[in-house]
């Protein structure tokens, strides 16, 4: 959500493919995803999902921090994921279930859309699901805690390097 909206309020045509409660929680992520210009129409609202929260917290350096509180994660109706993802030159996502991230990134190569994907230190938790996940994607960000956490080194030139080259990343 915060990346399409940055993304919404810099002027690039953006819409989310996600699923909403009708509780105060879901009106007001959909009138912030409005408010930042990015198309709600791909949005299932479905009575009773209570969505996921986060807290970011930003040090001087920038660097982020998350606090998290998952709530229910009831699939999007495959159906519209060509639908949606045909439209596009890009998707980005968090994949946290593996699973539907590999089906969903499948649908994006089909459409000749770029995979990108954000990882945080909880995503790839071995290093198996980690390739799983690198293998599917074009774009790749981590902040430090997930670089290390996930890669296991320090993100210097030559990790970063072969990072890229091991899984050709853009």
């Amino acid at each position: 959500a915060n990346c399409a909206c940055v993304m919404g309020n810099l002027g690039l045509k953006v819409a989310s493919l996600s699923v909403a409660g009708t509780d105060h929680y879901g009106e007001k992520i959909i009138n912030d995803f409005k408010r930042f210009n990015v198309n709600t129409d791909f949005i299932d609202i479905v009575p009773g999902v209570e969505a996921n929260m986060a807290v970011i917290l930003l040090d001087e350096s920038a660097e982020k921090s998350l606090i998290y509180v998952p709530g229910e994660e009831p699939p999007v109706s495959k159906t519209r994921y060509k639908e949606v993802i045909s439209l596009c030159k890009a998707v980005y996502t968090m994949p946290g279930n593996v699973d539907e991230f590999e089906k969903f990134a499948s649908v994006a190569r089909e459409c000749e859309a770029q995979v990108a994907i954000d990882i945080e230190p909880h995503i790839a938790d071995t290093p198996e699901k980690l390739s799983r996940i690198l293998k599917l994607a074009d774009i790749v960000f981590f902040n430090l805690d997930g670089f290390v956490t996930c890669v296991g080194e320090q993100p210097d030139k030559a990790s970063l390097t072969a990072l890229c080259q091991r899984y050709q990343l853009d």
